[in-house]
Formats: C-alpha cells, sequence, structure tokens
C-alpha cells in the first residue's frame, strides 16, 4: 500500500523505495535521476513517509508535526522500539536523514523531560573519490516535543 502511494506522485524519470515501517508508518525514499545528457550530477533523493490507513498519505521529511507525534508516543515507553529503530525514525521525521554509524552505537537519553540522541554520521563532500567527513551528532528535543539539531565536523579523525 505504501508503495502504491508514492508511486502515485512518481515522475517519469524518479524511483522509489520502502525502506521500514513502524506501526501504520512507512519510511521510503524518492529518487530522482538527472536527464540523461548531465554530467556530473548525482541524483536527488527525498525521504518520505507514507501514513497508513483508512485514506493513506504521503509526507516529505523533515516534518516536525510528524516528529512531535512520534516523539510524544514513544518517549514514554521508549523500549518497545530497539534503539537503532527508534533513533532511524527520529532522525528522518527530524532531519530527513536516517543514516548513522553503529560504531560507537548511538545513545538516547531522556532524563528531567529533555531527551538527547547522541550519534555519528559521515558526509560526504561533493562527488568523486573525497574522503567523507565524520560528524558528532546530538538531537536535543525538549518536553513539549521541540527539537534542536547540531553536528559538529570532526574530520577525518577516529570517533
Amino acid at each position: 500500500m505504501a508503495m502504491a502511494v508514492i508511486e502515485a506522485t512518481l515522475t517519469s524519470n524518479q524511483e522509489s523505495y520502502v525502506h521500514f515501517k513502524l506501526g501504520n508508518l512507512a519510511f521510503g525514499e524518492v529518487v530522482t535521476m538527472p536527464h540523461p545528457s548531465a554530467r556530473d550530477i548525482n541524483a536527488a533523493r527525498q525521504s518520505v513517509a507514507v501514513i497508513l490507513g483508512k485514506n493513506p498519505y504521503l509526507v516529505n521529511l523533515p516534518d516536525k508535526v510528524l516528529f512531535a507525534h512520534f516523539a510524544k508516543n514513544i518517549r514514554p515507553n521508549p523500549d518497545v522500539l530497539e534503539v537503532d529503530q527508534r533513533t532511524r525514525a527520529a532522525l528522518l521525521l527530524a532531519t530527513d536523514s536516517g543514516r548513522f554509524e553503529d560504531e560507537p552505537a548511538p545513545t538516547w537519553t531522556d532524563e528531567d523531560g529533555t531527551l538527547v540522541i547522541h550519534y555519528y554520521r559521515y558526509v560526504h563532500q561533493g562527488r568523486g573519490r573525497a574522503r567523507p567527513k565524520l560528524n558528532e551528532c546530538t538531537l536535543t528535543v525538549d518536553a513539549n516535543q521541540v527539537f534542536t539539531h547540531e553536528c559538529i565536523d570532526r574530520g577525518y579523525g577516529d570517533k
């Protein structure tokens, strides 16, 4: 059902994927391919979510309202999802990217009304063979589900 909702919005130079589902929320991606004659242009990627139900609909990510709904519902009992699942969902909803490194594992700490998700990710700089840079990132969420997202460039060094 999620694929049908996404595919209904595609143009001839786009393709889509559904990556995973949590409850009534399916996470996917729309890839827009550059014109065949274009050189040195990568495909554009857009994360999306499909809210499943009687009338399923597509939401482009990031989406602050959907993030707030997710955070409000997961924070009282976060262990219903593995830390990597809830981290990936939170990051997709808040930042449009669910990428993070497995080592060190992301952390999810919720104390005194503040949720802190701490993780590392590699960021590719342009095209070609350039080495990706390591970012150390923190998504901080207050009691009203309002978030800030900060990343520090750690260069090419170790975590």
